[in-house]
């Protein structure tokens, strides 16, 4: 996917975050984290972008401004809005691999013998 190459990751949190997830007093928008992406760009040779987002608005964005730039994976489960992907355990029994900050999305994976990657948040209070 990534080849040669230097390549900026980016981590966008969308879906059911767009709620205030977990009283998270600010959400950063698409829009703000594209911007971000430009100056970085600016300031720094990248030959491609990786982005990680569960948000098919955040691809959409990304695509229309970075085009052949970006990178990601594309047998993955998106929503649009501010809907969660777990919606069901159907989207994890028929997904390709699983991407997931939850127990029960881990727990379910295993249990589905499906590839996943669990990133734990440790939010400071």
């Amino acid at each position: 996917l990534l080849g040669e190459g230097k390549t900026l990751g980016i981590h966008i949190r969308g879906a059911d975050f767009k709620r205030h997830y977990d009283n998270h007093p600010n959400m950063v928008t698409i829009q703000e984290y594209a911007e971000s992406v430009e100056e970085t760009l600016k300031a720094n040779s990248f030959d491609k972008i990786f982005l990680a987002t569960d948000d098919s608005e955040a691809i959409e964005v990304f695509t229309a401004k970075f085009g052949d730039k970006l990178v990601y994976y594309k047998d993955v489960i998106r929503t649009s809005g501010d809907e969660t992907v777990m919606k069901s355990v159907d989207a994890i029994a028929n997904a390709e691999y699983v991407i997931t900050d939850s127990f029960h999305g881990a727990a379910f994976s295993i249990i589905f013998e499906k590839d996943f990657y669990l990133e734990l948040l440790f939010l400071q209070t």
